[in-house]
């Protein structure tokens, strides 16, 4: 017995399988079915109708109100009902009571019809024969989407025509229910189909989806690390800020650079370099288990991007920030291998309302920038001055590319004295740039900027022309002092250049020493030395700028071709004796003499500085004490000037 209810119960329920199809039938009936009781109704009220006067009361006014009460409450209920909105489950269980419901509708109706069938005339009997076959065909067509209740209703509805009309002995009613039997059937034939193909055009609808679905995950996945991608980036962003612009929150967006990872690329090869991203982005993405409103991305390259919601303040933005920097300084471990990078972060916070995302990020690239150009590894945010920074730097970069060198840069020169005769040894040329749009631009603006952009090279020659036509004309034991930017000295076709125009020139070599700093010599101290070598095999002389402001060690220093270090102004400013900048100036001048070079102090301003100096044992000296840099037309005045305060060694 237990068996025989389980199979009737099963009977009733629907393939649950497939929860989209689910939804879908579910959709569809909660249209179908309110049509299917309006039919009904309609159809019953009209039957009711024709039987009132000849039926009793309670079957032609109480039942079809009983009927309409249960029709238009199940018919509502179907109406309002949002699949999507609805668990699986929920929408199964609406699904099982439509065949419950069919069974028990279809009974009590039938049973309806049939106790009519015995009042009225030919006419009545033969519009109960009609209301019970149109009944069965419109369910059909309404449950289309639910076999299973339409056979329901089929086989009850149809099987009680068929078996109540052929009782009655009548032909025309036998023949009526044989048609209806053969339409009934060859409905659920096209029923049948029809559901074949609905069902195949929703899971049709599941693969592409599922196809549309990879493809968006692949345009908007970064295949290397995971995360999301550029695209995702420009996308999540617009739609945080549409979000803002409602609710008022507040958020920033950042860019992070990797610091270091070229060389390791260039060093250990691309499949390392892939290696080291992915961690890079694994552990920055570790950082979203602590912080829910944090969204990571990688832009390309090894830039990566991140968006952040509900922002406290800056300085817990700031704190966030120096957090990632502090994650990627600690190595990385790459198979055997260990490898060290750092990273930048530039922010910006959306504080405007018309801020669009394009600004948004310019204002955090511009923060990037600021922070890669004076501090790298370390968190910047953006504020309007850097803003106004970077378009003056803009400006200048976008003039430089198209002015007129050999008119608008010149060469002024400021002189190097012995510091024991008060004699003029030297003259340093210096870059000064008047520009016909901005005015006179300082070379501590348009010099790093030019570096940057590569074109160094072309004020560097300019200037070292200019420079030599003007030591032309003085005494011959005066020495021409020359700057070397980094880029110049790891461009070998820049010191070719540079060579060249020494062999057309008409000073020699020897009278020629060039300038270069501690941090010019950058990373490839091999590349440094090399065209260092070039020059001082010319006969010209090297000398180390800006000495103790970098950071090269002893054994780079003796592998270079020096003759002269040059100590930074920073050292000599308010020295005094038992300062400690006189204890630095000391060691360093003590160090030039063990190197067995020459030692020049920059940036002295007062009698007290140069007797300092003096005791101390520096060889040249130069500062506004002696002379400011002046004009090309004035150098032999200021030697003149000069020689005639100087005293006999």
């Amino acid at each position: 017995m237990g068996t025989f209810l389980n199979k009737l119960e099963n009977l009733f329920k629907i393939d649950d399988s497939d929860p989209v199809l689910i939804r879908a039938q579910t959709k569809a009936m909660s249209r179908h079915l309110p049509l299917m009781y309006f039919i009904l109704l309609f159809s019953s009220w009209a039957l009711a109708y024709t039987h009132f006067g000849i039926a009793p009361d309670y079957l032609t006014l109480y039942t079809p109100c009983i009927l309409t009460i249960l029709s238009i409450i199940r018919a509502v209920s179907w109406w309002q009902i949002r699949p999507d909105e609805l668990k699986v489950e929920t929408l199964v269980r609406r699904l099982n009571s439509i065949n419950r419901n069919a069974v028990i509708l279809s009974i009590f109706f039938s049973s309806w019809a049939v106790l009519l069938f015995d009042y009225g005339n030919a006419y009545q009997r033969s519009h109960v024969a009609f209301y019970m076959a149109i009944t069965v065909i419109s369910c059909i067509f309404c449950l289309s989407y639910l076999p299973q209740a339409a056979k329901f209703v089929t086989v009850i509805v149809n099987g009680t025509f068929i078996l109540f009309f052929v009782s009655q002995n009548i032909a025309f009613f036998s023949a009526t229910a044989l048609n209806v039997s053969i339409v009934c059937v060859g409905m659920l034939i096209i029923m049948h189909i029809n559901n074949k193909n609905f069902c195949g055009m929703i899971q049709e609808q599941q693969r592409s989806l599922a196809l549309i679905n990879e493809n968006e995950q692949l345009a908007n996945i970064d295949s290397l690390t995971g995360l999301a991608n550029r695209r995702a980036f420009h996308t999540q962003l617009e739609k945080r800020i549409r979000d803002q612009d409602i609710s008022h929150h507040s958020l920033a967006a950042g860019i992070i650079d990797l610091d270091g990872f070229k060389p390791v690329n260039d060093l250990y090869g691309h499949q390392i370099g892939d290696k080291l991203l992915h961690a890079v982005g694994s552990r920055l993405q570790s950082l979203q288990q602590t912080r829910t409103n944090y969204c990571l991305f990688r832009l390309g390259g090894d830039e990566f991007a991140f968006i952040v919601m509900d922002v406290a303040d800056e300085e817990g933005l700031r704190a966030f920030g120096n957090q990632l920097c502090t994650a990627l300084k600690a190595p990385f471990k790459i198979g055997d291998l260990t490898v060290a990078v750092s990273g930048t972060v530039g922010i910006a916070t959306r504080s405007i309302k018309d801020t669009t995302a394009a600004e948004l990020l310019d204002q955090a690239d511009h923060a990037l920038y600021r922070g890669k150009r004076f501090d790298r590894g370390t968190c910047q945010l953006f504020s309007w001055d850097h803003a106004k920074g970077f378009h003056r730097e803009a400006e200048i970069l976008h003039t430089l590319k198209v002015a007129d060198l050999n008119e608008e840069i010149h060469p002024v020169f400021q002189p190097i004295i012995d510091a024991k005769t008060n004699q003029v040894v030297a003259m340093e040329a210096l870059a000064r740039w008047q520009s016909p749009s901005l005015g006179w631009v300082p070379p501590s603006e348009f010099v790093p900027i030019a570096e940057q952009a590569g074109i160094i090279s072309a004020i560097t020659c300019t200037m070292f022309e200019k420079s030599l036509a003007e030591a032309v004309d003085w005494p011959a034991n005066i020495r021409l002092s020359f700057n070397l930017s980094a880029h110049d000295i790891s461009s070998e076709l820049t010191i070719l250049k540079l060579m060249a125009i020494i062999g057309r020139c008409q000073i020699s070599p020897r009278n020629i020493d060039f300038e270069v700093t501690e941090t010019a010599l950058g990373e490839d101290l091999s590349q440094a030395q090399n065209m260092l070598d070039k020059l001082r095999q010319m006969g010209c002389s090297i000398s180390l700028d800006d000495f103790g402001t970098g950071y090269s060690n002893l054994s780079r220093l003796h592998a270079l071709p020096l003759n002269t270090i040059k100590i930074d102004r920073s050292f000599i400013s308010k020295i005094s004796v038992g300062s400690t900048n006189y204890k630095i100036v000391k060691s360093l001048l003590t160090f030039a003499k063990d190197m067995g070079l020459k030692s020049i102090a920059e940036g002295v301003e007062t009698a007290d500085e140069l007797d300092i100096l003096n005791a101390l044992g520096a060889d040249f000296v130069q500062g506004f004490y002696f002379s400011r840099p002046v004009e090309s037309h004035a150098v032999l005045d200021v030697l003149q000037s000069l020689k005639s305060k100087s005293k006999v060694a």
